[in-house]
């Protein structure tokens, strides 16, 4: 659903999903009902077909919100492959720092790296604590303007 249709209908289905996701309470509903088509409509460096920037940072932001209350929602979205798009996007950079996107993507990876217990997951993996708190994504968390 999210992925079809025009431009305008996806930016406003993701900022009320963004919104939405505000909410603990439905956070469980978000994972098992929507997640998949978030993190499929992550941008990734193999698809030709670029979200605007301000669509990609709200994808992030849901993503921050779930990723704050639960680390079984870190698991979930690992387990959807959006953690390789989250590390492109967080390395995007518009000229003059990242984007809004990329910040935001910098914030969730700091996010994501919280939790001990999944640090052997990202291992087995491949992925390294630099993939996750490194210069950027500590500048990122430390400016606040996500």
């Amino acid at each position: 659903m999210l992925q079809e249709g025009e431009s305008d209908v996806k930016r406003t289905a993701v900022s009320l999903i963004r919104n939405l996701s505000r909410y603990q309470e439905l956070h469980p509903d978000i994972v098992n009902q929507v997640l998949p088509e978030v993190a499929g409509m992550l941008p990734n460096d193999d698809t030709s077909t670029d979200l605007p920037t301000e669509v990609t940072a709200s994808l992030c932001h849901i993503l921050i919100n779930l990723s704050q209350s639960d680390m079984q929602h870190v698991r979930a979205i690992v387990n959807q492959g959006a953690l390789p798009k989250i590390i492109n996007i967080s390395s995007r950079d518009n000229g003059y720092g990242p984007s809004r996107a990329g910040q935001a993507a910098c914030v969730l990876l700091h996010t994501m790296w919280k939790y001990s217990d999944l640090h052997g997951a990202y291992k087995k993996c491949g992925y390294r604590k630099t993939d996750f708190v490194n210069t950027r994504t500590t500048k990122a968390v430390n400016s606040g303007r996500n």
